[in-house]
Formats: structure tokens, C-alpha cells, sequence
């Protein structure tokens, strides 16, 4: 049977989901590449608990979501497909920074130039 008369049938898995993915950690592998997926959540419970909402200490709760094994021609494939999404997401987007130069943006900005509650609720007036 050639290629062209293959009826391919798709399917989700029972356990399929949608991660918003912030960050892999992974190792090469004889069969490929081996990594985790795993996704983050900022934890604010005892920011909100705080009168001053810049004194309350932020935790960063890390799930690790899936373990993949991709093989080498898979990586190939998902490498080039992923430049590709690169470059159409920096052509409408612009240039996407680096942490260095996120964590420069982010130390720019004064911790007095956050919201608090009190100027939240003033600008919304």
C-alpha cells in the first residue's frame, strides 16, 4: 500500500492536556534525548496575606509534568520545525530576549514603582 492511500486516524489519549510549558532539563541519550517538562506556579498565599503587598515572600511551586524520549531523527525534525517557529514568532513579535537580559529589564525597574493595594484601588477610581 503506498503512502498516499494511508488513512491516518487521530486520536487524544485519555490523559491528554495542555501544559504551559516554563522550562525542560534533559540529557542525550543512545536512543535520542531525554528530557522533563515541567511547569511552574507562583504561590502568592502569604503576599496576599500581607498588608503591604511588596513585603509578603513569594515561593515558586515546580511540577514536573512529563518525562520524553525523542529519537535522533525526531530531533532533527523538531529542531528544524522549531526554528522555524522562532523565526514566524520574532517576525511578528520582534526578537525574543534572553534571561540575562530579562533579569536586566526586570533589576531596572524600582520595587516603588510596584502597585499596592492603595494605588490599585486610587487609578481604578
Amino acid at each position: 500500500m503506498s503512502q498516499d492511500q494511508t488513512e491516518i486516524l487521530t486520536e487524544y489519549s485519555p490523559s491528554f492536556r495542555r501544559i504551559f510549558l516554563t522550562g525542560i532539563y534533559g540529557y542525550i541519550t543512545p536512543s535520542g534525548v531525554e528530557f522533563v517538562a515541567y511547569s511552574e506556579q507562583t504561590l502568592i498565599d502569604e503576599i496576599i496575606k500581607s498588608p503591604n503587598l511588596n513585603e509578603g515572600k513569594k515561593k515558586i511551586k515546580r511540577v514536573v509534568e512529563c518525562d520524553l524520549i525523542i529519537d535522533p531523527m525526531q530531533m532533527v525534525a523538531f529542531h528544524r520545525w522549531l526554528g522555524l517557529k522562532i523565526k514566524e514568532y520574532e517576525h511578528v513579535f520582534g526578537t525574543i530576549p534572553t534571561p540575562n537580559q530579562m533579569n536586566e529589564r526586570l533589576q531596572s525597574i524600582s520595587t516603588t514603582s510596584q502597585p499596592t493595594n492603595e494605588k490599585v484601588d486610587e487609578e481604578q477610581k
